[in-house]
């Protein structure tokens, strides 16, 4: 299978040269490396161009007229790749020698898979290794394809640092969403087929240095902590968060609906062929979130009945980070009852 490595970039200076190193002894050379440079104001074009040019590997670098941001920038970038895979990127990680050997037999083993992610070291600006993993940071376990539209309905848990995909299945598939980034709707979409396949060896090091696009948790505590430790943190901090913003969670709850309304919409809109059974509980979720983005608007005896079935069917479990908000949504229909709402809305 031919290789490509889309990489996308912004002043990456300080760690770029590591990450090309890492991805150009690969114990399974790859074919081309693309780069595609969101106008880089420091010396991160210099760098690529020094390294690349005796590495033996095919590669382009271009740079962006105008900057395109993050999902824009990949769009271009997966478009330019001529591999039959595409590993996707990012600058500041380090891949671990035996990365895309790994995953290119996966793909060649199992050919009803179109996406495959693993897990990833954690390690901090000095590449110091974290106590937890990419995997226990975010918080779930994966063990079979038709797991991964499970989690995926809870939380998002795959990083397009450690994504591979076939090169069809990103033209077909990539869309540049209003909520979600490019990573999270390939896995998506990927699981709704269940041709999403998660590998739990750590094949990067994926590195926190406070300047990443999404965060996935208190460093202090993936850096020296506990699984259980890093679990009582969060729901500290939620239950924080519960009473000192509850109409936070009202504009969590109307975005999360909107979110895989979104997805459904592209399914019915191009048509494309999804697992029943995976289809109806994409509309299961949203159905969910639906109800409890409007939860004000209900008498005490439809809270009662609604609750009632959550718990029932265990959607609390299914769809939130806590199955108490069983138990808050009552906080939250009282205050909402009571208090009335401030005109500008809170951040998601």
């Amino acid at each position: 299978m031919k290789i490509s490595v889309a990489m996308c970039t912004f002043n990456g200076e300080k760690y770029i040269k590591n990450q090309l190193l890492s991805i150009v002894h690969q114990s399974r050379t790859v074919d081309e490396i693309i780069i595609c440079d969101d106008r880089s104001t420091d010396k991160t074009l210099e760098i690529c161009e020094k390294l690349l040019k005796n590495s033996g590997i095919d590669y382009k670098i271009y740079k962006n007229d105008h900057s395109l941001n993050v999902v824009r920038n990949f769009k271009k970038c997966y478009s330019l790749c001529s591999g039959d895979l595409i590993f996707s990127c990012d600058q500041d990680d380090v891949w671990q020698f035996d990365k895309v050997e790994k995953i290119e037999k996966a793909f060649l083993d199992n050919s009803n898979i179109n996406l495959v992610a693993t897990n990833a070291e954690l390690i901090d600006s000095n590449d110091n290794i974290m106590n937890l993993s990419l995997r226990e940071g975010i918080g779930f376990v994966m063990d079979q394809p038709q797991d991964a539209l499970d989690w995926l309905l809870n939380r998002y848990c795959i990083t397009g640092a450690t994504m591979a995909m076939r090169k069809e299945f990103a033209n077909e598939y990539y869309f540049v969403s209003k909520y979600w980034l490019h990573d999270g709707w390939l896995a998506l979409v990927a699981s709704l087929n269940d041709s999403l396949m998660y590998i739990d060896d750590k094949l990067i090091r994926y590195r926190l240095h406070g300047n990443n696009q999404c965060g996935i948790g208190d460093v202090d505590v993936l850096a020296h902590g506990s699984v259980d430790g890093l679990r009582k943190r969060k729901a500290k901090k939620l239950f924080h968060t519960v009473l000192t913003c509850p109409y936070y969670f009202e504009d969590y709850a109307f975005q999360k609906k909107e979110m895989y309304q979104e997805v459904l919409d592209e399914i019915e809109k191009n048509k494309w062929s999804v697992d029943k059974k995976n289809l109806n509980k994409l509309k299961e979720c949203i159905a969910f979130w639906k109800k409890r983005s409007i939860i004000k608007e209900y008498s005490l005896k439809q809270m009662f009945l609604l609750t009632r079935s959550f718990k029932k069917s265990n959607a609390y479990e299914k769809y939130c980070e806590s199955k108490w908000f069983s138990i808050y949504d009552y906080y939250f229909w009282t205050v909402y009852k009571l208090i009335p709402r401030r005109k500008k809305t809170q951040n998601i």
